[in-house]
C-alpha cells in the first residue's frame, strides 16, 4: 500500500512485494508463524508501516488531509504506540518521519505544511521509542545476554545490507528497465520517499550494532524498507515512454536472462510455500499429539514423562516454518526448553527421545 499508494491497483507490484519479502527476510517463519516473534517483529512493524503511510498520503496530498486540530489527540497516543514497538523498526520509522518533515521545509517549489496533527504523531513516536530506549529491562537483558565483539557486529550488519538490501533494490531496477520504464521519468518527489525509506533500512540494519545480540529475524524490518524503497520507484516508473526499436534489441539478452530468472524465482516460491506448508502441518500434528500424550500421562499419575522430539520426515525445506532456527526439547531434562514445557504442564520433567 505505500509503494502504491494513490494509483491503481497493481498486481504485479503485489507479486513482487510479497516474493521479495519471502526471499530475503532471514528466519521468515519466526517471524511470521512463531508467536512470539510475530509479537516482537511483525505486529509492531504493522503499526510503523500504518504511521509511515499516513505521512505518504499527506506527501502525496500535498497536505490537503489532517487539517482538523482534532487529529492531534488520535495522533499522538497512536505515535507512541508505534514507536514503543521495536528497537530497529521505531529506529527507521523515526527516520524516515524526520526526513519527510526536512522535506517538506525544504521543499521550496511545492511547500507542504507542517500541521499539528503530523507534529503530534511525530512527537508521538519520539516519545514511545524514549521509553523503549529507557525501559528498565534494557540492561537486564543485557546482563542475560552474550555480547558480540563490536567488529563483529559491524560485519554483520554490513554483510546482511549489502547482500539483502543492495540486492532487492538492483532487481527492482533491473525489472523496470526490462520493462520498458525509464528512471527519468519518475517524479522527483517519489524518489527523494524512496531515499528515505532505503536510509532507514541501512540504518535499521546498523543500530542493531548497539544491542548484545542480533537475531536473524530483527533483519526483517530492514528488507521490508528495502523493498519499500524500491516499490515506491517501481510504482512511479511512468510506463508510457517506449524505448526505441535499436535499444529493444540491444536490451533482448538481459530480457531474456531477467525471465528465466523470474520463472525460475516463482517455480521456487512456489515449491518452498507447498514445502513450508507441509512442515507447518506436520510441526502441529506433532505438537498436538505431545500435548495429548502428556495430558494422558499426568492423568495417569506419570509425572517425569518422555516425549518424541519434534522432527520432519522428508529431506527437502525451504526453512520458512515457524520452527527453523529454534530449538526444541533435548534428552537433557534441566535444558531450559525442557524445563519450559514442564511447567507449562505442571509436571516434574520432560525427556525428549528420537522419534
Amino acid at each position: 500500500k505505500i509503494c502504491n499508494l494513490g494509483k491503481k491497483p497493481n498486481l504485479k507490484l503485489f507479486f513482487l512485494v510479497n516474493i521479495f519479502i519471502w526471499l530475503f527476510v532471514p528466519d521468515y517463519g519466526q517471524v511470521m508463524f512463531w508467536t512470539s516473534g510475530s509479537a516482537n517483529y511483525l505486529y509492531p512493524a504493522i503499526f510503523a508501516l500504518l504511521v509511515l503511510l499516513v505521512f505518504r498520503k499527506y506527501t502525496l496530498e500535498k497536505g490537503r488531509c489532517f487539517k482538523s486540530i482534532w487529529w492531534v489527540l488520535p495522533a499522538l497516543p497512536f505515535g507512541a504506540v508505534a514507536g514503543i514497538g521495536m528497537e530497529n523498526i521505531s529506529a527507521g520509522m523515526i527516520v524516515i518521519l524526520t526526513l519527510y518533515i526536512l522535506y517538506f521545509h525544504k521543499n521550496k517549489e511545492n511547500k507542504i505544511p507542517v500541521r499539528p496533527a503530523v507534529v503530534s504523531l511525530y512527537i508521538g513516536c519520539l516519545i514511545g521509542f524514549a521509553v523503549l530506549f529507557f525501559a528498565p529491562g534494557n540492561s537486564s537483558r543485557a546482563e542475560a545476554e552474550e555480547s558480540l565483539g563490536l567488529v563483529f557486529k559491524c560485519f554483520i550488519a554490513g554483510y546482511y545490507w549489502i547482500f539483502f538490501g543492495l540486492g532487492i533494490f538492483a532487481v527492482i531496477l533491473v525489472l523496470i528497465w526490462c520493462s520498458y520504464k525509464k528512471i527519468i521519468f519518475i517524479k522527483h518527489s517519489e524518489i527523494m520517499q524512496s531515499y528515505f525509506y532505503y536510509i532507514a533500512s541501512i540504518l535499521s540494519a546498523f543500530c542493531l550494532i548497539a544491542a548484545p545480540s542480533i537475531a536473524e529475524r530483527a533483519w526483517f524490518i530492514s528488507t521490508v524498507y528495502a523493498v519499500a524503497a524500491a516499490g515506491i520507484i517501481f510504482a512511479s516508473a511512468d510506463g508510457k515512454e517506449k524505448i526505441s526499436e535499436k535499444e529493444n534489441k540491444r536490451t533482448g539478452p538481459v530480457k531474456a536472462i531477467s525471465s528465466i530468472i523470474t520463472v525460475c524465482g516463482c517455480i521456487f516460491c512456489l515449491v518452498s510455500i507447498a514445502d513450508t506448508a507441509l512442515c507447518s502441518y506436520e510441526i502441529h500434528t506433532q505438537s498436538i499429539q505431545r500435548g495429548k500424550y502428556i495430558l494422558e500421562q499426568k492423568a495417569s499419575g506419570n509425572m517425569d514423562i518422555s516425549v518424541p522430539v519434534i522432527s520432519y520426515k522428508y529431506p527437502f525445506r525451504s526453512k520458512h516454518d515457524a520452527l527453523s532456527g529454534l530449538s526444541d526439547i533435548k534428552e537433557d531434562s534441566s535444558y531450559w526448553i525442557n524445563q519450559a514445557l514442564a511447567g507449562y504442564y505442571g509436571i516434574n520433567s520432560v525427556t525428549g527421545i528420537d522419534p
